[in-house]
């Protein structure tokens, strides 16, 4: 059967946003293996949570309002694809703190536009009755599936059987496909009118109570999510004494 243009647009853009939490996460669960070899402390661990999470927020604020205004997600979007692959594996080749420290900030830096595009895309593209549902999949139920339930046993397994330098380098080919698919299948929007009588830009936006309380309350979420999911793989190895098989189910 085929698949309608909503369905298919859906797929990609969920797949692509899943494997941007994948490639992130991979830190989190590849750190065990990697901390004795580099001399990394939890200190550097969080250092480098850090600096991707600051580098993906103004990035994903900045290159989101420039494709906007140049009308060019879908380009944007490849390129957004293919570099934070390209540097989630550049991971596996460094040789210390700083060297690791800067490919993460720089993956953050290509990862943030594409959340932003996407839900773009996807305003674009859904219908109306399906356009609350198709955004809940690609910014809730993909990265929770790809990048924390089959991210951590995929990932411990790789690091195990070949090392934690060749899970890395491994992790970038599926955004390598994403990208292709992304260029082959996706269409750019037609630019959307400016909305009549509303200006300000986001301090306007920040006056509505309920936007400004679903950013408060997003900033609070994502402070704890961020920590959780960067330093319990550790944890749960050095302080609770876990295998890493039983770290990664």
């Amino acid at each position: 059967m085929r698949l309608s243009y909503e369905n298919k647009l859906l797929a990609i853009l969920a797949l692509s946003f899943g494997f941007v939490f994948f490639d992130r996460l991979a830190l989190s669960f590849l750190f065990p293996f990697m901390a004795a070899e580099l001399r990394l402390s939890p200190a550097h661990l969080g250092m480098l949570a850090s600096a991707l999470a600051l580098t993906w927020s103004l990035s994903g604020l900045g290159l989101g309002a420039w494709s906007d205004r140049r009308g060019a997600k879908k380009p944007m979007l490849v390129a957004a694809v293919l570099a934070f692959s390209l540097f989630s594996a550049a991971s596996g080749l460094v040789a210390g703190f700083l060297s690791l420290l800067l490919f993460r900030a720089l993956m953050g830096v290509a990862e943030g536009p594409v959340l932003p595009i996407s839900q773009s895309l996807l305003a674009a593209g859904s219908t109306p009755a399906r356009r609350g549902f198709n955004m809940g999949i690609v910014n809730g139920s993909a990265p929770g599936l790809l990048g924390a339930v089959l991210g951590p046993p995929l990932l411990v397994a790789l690091a195990e059987a070949y090392g934690w330098r060749a899970a890395f380098y491994l992790s970038c080919l599926p955004g390598l496909l994403i990208a292709w698919l992304v260029w082959r299948h996706v269409r750019e929007p037609a630019p959307a009118p400016a909305p009549a009588g509303r200006g300000g830009g986001f301090a306007s936006l920040l006056a509505e109570r309920n936007i400004l309380l679903c950013v408060l309350i997003a900033c609070s979420y994502i402070t704890w999510f961020i920590i959780l999911i960067s330093f319990t793989p550790t944890f749960l190895i050095q302080v609770k004494g876990m295998s890493p098989q039983a770290m990664g189910r």
